[in-house]
């Protein structure tokens, strides 16, 4: 998870530093930090199932590079809400699929006395959490904008609370691994 967690730090410090101090255009970012996390997020599945599932992965290897090669196409600049959304969907049905095949596996192995005992659990809980919750948001997100420009800072706020919510439980799979 350490490259999830390290691309989660880097991108609080450019919200703080490059959005709120300088005032930097964050649609860049944006994109650039969901091609990031679908990298982190492979490789934590990947590594977590032991490379097992590899029809899957390569499923969602090339579904990825679709996305990404249609994203370059189509990107203008002003829809990067839009493109964010492609990238989040993408990467919440991955979570989904990747999370349901952990789960089972541990229910089938019996390796885990308690999931509240699994650093795992709680990363995982935390990406379901943020990316299942924050999907519509990304979907709908440019509507949203362009009609009620307003109100889309109401919409956002779950966006900022389901945020703080996976951050919170990274910190506490990142305790839970180190009280191990």
């Amino acid at each position: 998870m350490f490259p999830y967690i390290l691309l989660v730090f880097i991108a609080s410090l450019y919200e703080f530093f490059g959005t709120v101090l300088l005032h930097l255009n964050v649609k860049y970012w944006f994109v650039v930090y969901e091609f990031l996390a679908s990298f982190a997020l492979f490789y934590f599945f990947y590594t977590l199932l032991k490379k097992s599932s590899k029809t899957l992965f390569y499923l969602y290897i090339f579904l990825f590079v679709f996305v990404t090669i249609n994203a370059a196409v189509i990107w203008t600049g002003h829809n990067f809400f839009d493109i964010s959304s492609y990238f989040n969907l993408l990467q919440t049905f991955f979570i989904l699929t990747f999370s349901v095949i952990w789960i089972k596996r541990m229910f089938i192995s019996l390796e885990l006395e308690s999931f509240t005992s699994s650093s795992t659990f709680y990363f995982i809980s935390g990406l379901i959490l943020y990316y299942s919750g924050t999907v519509f948001l990304f979907l709908m997100g440019n509507l949203i904008f362009k009609m009620d420009r307003n109100s889309f800072q109401d919409y956002w706020l779950l966006n900022i609370i389901l945020n703080l919510a996976l951050r919170t439980l990274l910190i506490i799979g990142i305790w839970k691994g180190q009280v191990k």
